[in-house]
């Protein structure tokens, strides 16, 4: 899909700037810092308000596409950081506000936990919790070996028991941070990788003909 718009200026920067649909006519002025008397408005301007449109718009794609509305979340009283209470997203504005910032609403999943003197108003500090794994499993990521055949495939050399070589056991990888990844499938807690060891075919002794 495609959009097109049109505009038309007059008198370059220190002129007018109108959409050709009517729906936006500004007076156009140079800056103090280039020599201008500062009144009116600038490219630099317009070009930071479509910027950051397009940028909270980015974000609310990736606060709907990772479920962000529901999500869990700790909040703390400024005036007392010892008290926790549980709570979930309600929603995220579509707007940013002041300072680029959107908009969250929370609701307490238990009113009665908050202590008394907590008042409509009082500001709180929020944790939400963006992504969780429960099951997944931390590992050091260069532990983690690539598949000679196939660049997707990971895989990490376990000890096994009664095996005199470390085992290739393939696993499925998470999200990664810093110089760890996390492990979604293939491994169990307990299991012990063995660092530097190889993935190699065993090689089978040629017969030697007479």
């Amino acid at each position: 899909m495609a959009y097109t718009v049109s505009a038309t200026t007059k008198g370059g920067r220190n002129g007018r700037a109108i959409l050709e649909n009517g729906g936006l006519a500004l007076a156009m002025g140079l800056q103090k810092e280039f020599g201008g008397n500062g009144e009116g408005h600038n490219p630099e301007q317009l070009f930071v308000l479509g910027w950051s449109a397009c940028f909270g718009q980015a974000i609310l794609v990736v606060a709907k596409k990772h479920g962000l509305d529901g999500q869990a979340a700790k909040v703390t009283p400024v005036s007392d950081d010892k008290v926790e209470l549980t709570a979930s997203v309600k929603s995220v504005g579509d707007v940013p506000g002041s300072g680029n910032k959107f908009e969250v609403k929370l609701n307490l999943k238990n009113e009665d936990e908050a202590p008394e003197w907590l008042k409509p108003g009082m500001s709180c500090k929020a944790k939400i919790t963006t992504y969780e794994a429960k099951d997944a499993i931390v590992i050091p990521a260069d532990l983690v070996q690539t598949d000679s055949k196939e660049e997707k495939q990971k895989y990490v050399m376990l000890e096994v028991k009664d095996e005199e070589k470390p085992v290739r056991t393939d696993i499925k990888l998470g999200k990664t941070k810093e110089k760890e990844v996390e492990v979604l499938k293939g491994l169990k807690e307990g299991d012990k990788i063995v660092k530097g060891a190889k993935d190699e075919p065993e090689k089978k002794d040629e017969e030697k003909s007479e």
